[in-house]
């Protein structure tokens, strides 16, 4: 699997926020760090686009609302998974 740099916003990381590695697997996204390991189901993924013109795809859980992994890389989007 192709692993992008990624952020995860989430409330149980010191500072809310850290990076770390995203995978893309046939059916779960999948972000690891040193501080955190989080996985989902690809179907509860919703993608948005966000930040100054648009420059990260955001990624979230729709079952956990107040998570969000994003990467400002759109080679994501090509992923073969």
């Amino acid at each position: 699997m192709k692993k992008y740099e990624a952020i995860i916003i989430h409330p149980e990381v010191k500072g809310g926020r850290c990076s770390g590695e995203l995978e893309i697997s046939f059916s779960e996204i999948i972000f690891t760090s040193e501080e955190i390991s989080y996985k989902f189901s690809l179907n509860n993924l919703a993608i948005n686009a966000g930040g100054a013109g648009n420059r990260y795809i955001f990624l979230k859980d729709l079952n956990q609302d107040i998570i969000s992994i994003y990467t400002s890389d759109k080679s994501i989007f090509k992923d073969s998974n």
